[in-house]
């Protein structure tokens, strides 16, 4: 995890809570390299993820995720 200042943190950690608020919560996979949105209902992120990278595919795919996850 790249955390570049302390609003990065505070971000990452409001992130956290929103993906865990309601259900279906989002889970965030760890993997080697990039990031990814997949159909199952899960986001893919690579170790060294930055919280801008983070926003980025949250921001792309959330609603698709949550509609997939919701009908499921």
């Amino acid at each position: 995890m790249n955390l570049a200042s302390d609003a990065d943190f505070w971000l990452l950690e409001n992130l956290w809570k929103a993906m865990r608020d309601k259900p279906p919560p989002v889970p965030l996979v760890i993997a080697e390299s990039g990031y990814k949105a997949h159909l199952a209902g899960f986001i893919q992120v690579p170790w060294d993820f930055t919280v801008d990278g983070l926003c980025d595919i949250l921001e792309e795919s959330w609603l698709q995720l949550w509609l997939n996850v919701e009908r499921n």
